[in-house]
Order: C-alpha cells, then structure tokens, then sequence
C-alpha cells in the first residue's frame, strides 16, 4: 500500500512539474512573437539577432534569423551600385544568419532560408555555391513556382549572357556619392522577381542579372495553431529598388516579376505561425508598410 501512495505522489509531483514547465514554455514563447512583430519594419535589424540570441529554440527565434539575413540581403542589394563593399559586407552578414536556418525542420523557413543563400553566394561571385544552393531549393521545395525560380536562375548562371555579366560585374566598382558608370552595352539592371511561397504553381521569372532578394518575410499576427490572420499595416524589411541604366546616364529603378497568392483556403505558407489564442495589432505591436 505505501507503494502504491509513492507512485501516486510521484505521479501528481510530474503532472505539476510539468504544468509549471509548458505555462513557462508558453509564456516564453508569447513573448518571443511579441518582441519579433514589435521590430518589424525596422531597418534596425539587431533586435532579430537579439531576439535569436535571448529565446533560442523559439520558433520566433528562427523567423528572427531568416527576417535578419533577408534584411541584411536587402540592405546590401541596396549599396551594390553606390558602395559596392559597403554592400557585400551586408550580404556577408546575410549569409551568416541564413546558415543558422538552412537545415530548418519547417520547410518553408528552409525554403526561404536555402533560396536567400542561394542569391546571397551569388552576389558574392561565388557561383559554384550558388548553383549548389539553387539545387537544394529545387529537391526541398514542392512549389512549382520556386522550382521554375531556382531552374531559370541555374540556366542564367550557365549562359554566355550570365557570364559575360558576372565578368562585367567582378571588376564593377562604384565609391559611394559617384555617378554610376555602365557599359554602354549595357541595357537593363540586374533583376528577378520576389518570390511568393504560396500554393500556386505557375510564376513568370525575370532571370537577367543579379537575384533581388525575397524578402516575403512574416506580415501577419497569429491565430491559434491554424494559418495567421491578417494584420494591417504590419510588414518585413522593403524590397530594394532595383536600377536600370546606359551610357553615362546612371541608373533608374525598375525591377520585374510576379507573386503567387496562394490558393489555399486562408493559408500562406511564407508566414511564420505564432502563440495559441488570437493576436491583435495591439499585441503585435507597431509594424512597417510592406510589399
């Protein structure tokens, strides 16, 4: 009989350690989402990586990594033409965060994560890691479009006109607050299209120059354990502008490509899940304008 009491008070001792442990668990995890919707839209993109740092093995933790690297992605596209070191060294630090995500349980953060690095090596000159990347992209992803992506961007590598414009763009070097000098053969920016992670498989790609990056990053609050609801006015990092431009005229901006929207029935998958019960845009906190 003492026996059977031991195993019962060991039983209920578990049951409220354990009830103590996934309260705490949830509370973190809340607060996790919390700070990672109240930073979006900043440029200040250190409040991701100290997010990641301060609540690892969050999911919020990983989306904090993947918006980080995508951001520094942007940010560095930004000064390729106007400080073209400046620039590299942010899609260095773009690189370093999307490593931590590339191996991600959730696919479509690996997606998102192996895509991202795939353009990064890519703008770096690092083509051979680059193809190796937009391979993994084509065996993980089960989208259509992302395939078609990846495919056209392998094809570009390969191509006479895609070499010719990484020759062209290895010795291209612009100092910061001097005009942009193109070749004169040269007709239009380098460009491809923002990616939409969705469920519809046909997408029309730009493949001509440099990849812009996907920058579809998370733009909605929570709901329960089923797709996020939509939240106005709360959005990742901006696209970079893309530049077009001959002769010694400079550049002008203009970039193409098409988004999917998924299909499915109030789902997205490029948006990272969240804490259980229903977000507001008060919870959420402030975000930015978005794509």
């Amino acid at each position: 009989m003492p026996w059977i009491l031991g195993g019962l008070a060991i039983v209920v001792v578990g049951a409220i350690a354990w009830g103590i442990f996934n309260a705490r668990s949830q509370q973190a995890s809340a607060a996790a989402w919390s700070d990672y919707y109240f930073n979006l839209g900043d440029d200040n993109l250190d409040p991701f990586i100290d997010l990641a740092d301060n609540r690892p093995g969050t999911d919020a933790a990983q989306w904090a990594l993947l918006t980080a690297g995508e951001g520094y992605l942007s940010q560095g596209m930004d000064e390729l033409y106007t400080n073209k070191a400046e620039g590299l060294s942010m899609i260095e630090l773009a690189v370093e965060q999307l490593e931590q995500v590339e191996d991600a349980s959730r696919i479509e953060l690996r997606e998102k994560a192996l895509l991202g690095l795939a353009r990064a090596h890519e703008t770096l000159g690092d083509i051979d890691k680059a193809k190796s990347y937009y391979e993994q992209v084509r065996s993980v992803s089960s989208l259509a479009s992302i395939q078609a992506a990846a495919s056209q961007r392998l094809s570009f590598l390969d191509s006479d006109e895609g070499k010719a414009f990484y020759t062209w763009f290895e010795s291209f070097d612009p100092k910061p607050d001097a005009p942009i000098e193109l070749s004169p053969d040269f007709q239009s920016p380098p460009t491809s299209p923002d990616l939409d992670f969705s469920n519809t498989p046909d997408a029309e790609v730009d493949t001509s120059g440099l990849p812009a990056p996907d920058l579809g990053t998370a733009n909605d609050t929570p709901a329960g354990d089923g797709p996020p609801l939509p939240l106005e006015g709360n959005a990742g990092p901006a696209a970079p502008a893309s530049s077009e431009g001959s002769g010694d005229t400079g550049a002008e901006s203009e970039g193409t490509g098409t988004s999917d929207e998924s299909t499915a029935s109030g789902s997205n998958s490029d948006q990272p899940p969240g804490p259980s019960g229903e977000a507001t845009k008060e919870d959420a906190g402030s975000g930015a304008e978005g794509k």
